[in-house]
C-alpha cells in the first residue's frame, strides 16, 4: 500500500565482504499525481527553478480532479483547492489556481517565503488523498522574470495612465513605467506567505538589484511587492534616454540572477 517504508539492503563483494545500508522506499499509487523537476517553473517566463515568495507553476498529470480552472477567491490564499494541495519542504504552499484545460494540467502557487535559498526544495502534490513522489527542485535566492500577456507583450505599464506599453503606445525616454514580475526575493517589511501586500506600507526588495534597457542602466524608483497581490512584484523605473525602437531589450538582475530579456517599445 502507499507509504514510506524503511528497509535494510545488504551487498557482498567478490572478496566476501558485506555491507548493509538503511534506505527508505516510497510507494505511490499508479493514479497519484506525477511531475518532474523541470515541470516546476517560475510563472512568468516558465524557466525551471523557483525562489522564495515568488509565483510558480507546476505542470504534470493527475494533479487534480478539476475540469477547467479553479481559482482562489481571496486573501490569504488557500492551501487547498478542489482537493489539491502542494507542500514545499513540508510547508503548505498557498494556491492561486488549479487547472485542467484540454488535457493540460497546471497548478499556480506561491513559494513560501520560509523556504531556504539557495539550495533544493522537496515538492509534493496531493490530489484527492493521493500523494506524488517527492521531487527536488532548485531554489535560488532570487529568480526575476517579467510577466508577458499573450499576443500583446510584457506586462509593462505607463506610470501615469496604467495602460500597457505597446508598439502603438510606446514608452517615452524619461517616462516612469511599471513592470510586473516575480522572483525578486526577500523584502522588507516581510509579508506573510499567502497574504496580499499592503497598500499603505510598501515592501521593498532588499537584494542587490539592477535593470538595463537597451544595455543602459535604468534608474529604479521602487522594486518590491505589488500592493493587493501575493507573490507579485513590481518595478517602477525611468526609461533611459538613448535606446529606441519597437523591441528594446529589458533585463532585470537580482543577486546575480538574470531574467530572460523582454522587448519594450520606446519612441524616438
Amino acid at each position: 500500500m502507499p507509504g514510506a517504508y524503511p528497509v535494510a539492503l545488504s551487498a557482498r563483494n567478490a572478496q566476501g565482504n558485506s555491507s548493509t545500508a538503511a534506505v527508505t522506499i516510497t510507494v505511490v499509487t499508479s493514479d497519484a499525481p506525477t511531475f518532474i523537476a523541470d515541470g516546476v517553473v517560475d510563472a512568468a517566463s516558465f524557466a525551471s527553478g523557483i525562489s522564495p515568495g515568488s509565483i510558480a507553476s507546476l505542470f504534470g498529470v493527475r494533479l487534480s480532479a478539476v475540469s477547467g480552472v479553479s481559482s482562489a477567491q481571496g486573501f490569504p490564499l488557500p492551501v487547498q483547492l478542489q482537493g489539491t494541495s502542494v507542500t514545499v519542504n513540508d510547508i503548505p504552499a498557498p494556491l492561486l489556481a488549479v487547472a485542467n484545460v484540454a488535457g493540460s494540467e497546471q497548478i499556480n502557487f506561491q513559494v513560501p517565503f520560509e523556504v531556504a535559498a539557495p539550495g533544493n526544495a522537496r515538492i509534493v502534490v496531493s490530489s484527492s488523498g493521493r500523494n506524488s513522489w517527492p521531487i527536488d527542485v532548485p531554489v535560488l535566492s532570487a529568480k526575476p522574470a517579467v510577466f508577458v500577456s499573450g499576443g500583446i507583450g510584457p506586462a509593462i505599464m505607463h506610470g501615469l495612465t496604467g495602460e500597457m506599453v505597446t508598439v502603438t503606445k510606446p514608452a517615452q525616454p524619461g517616462e516612469v513605467v511599471v513592470i510586473y514580475c516575480t522572483g525578486l526575493g526577500a523584502v522588507t517589511p516581510q509579508v506573510s506567505t499567502g497574504s496580499a501586500a499592503s497598500t499603505t506600507t510598501l515592501s521593498q526588495a532588499i537584494l542587490p538589484f539592477a535593470v538595463t534597457v537597451g544595455g543602459k542602466d535604468a534608474v529604479v524608483d521602487f522594486a518590491g511587492l505589488a500592493p493587493t497581490f501575493a507573490g507579485l512584484y513590481q518595478v517602477n523605473l525611468e526609461i533611459p534616454s538613448g535606446p529606441t525602437g519597437t523591441s528594446v531589450p529589458l533585463v532585470i538582475q537580482v543577486n546575480g540572477s538574470t531574467s530572460t530579456p523582454v522587448s519594450v517599445p520606446i519612441a524616438p
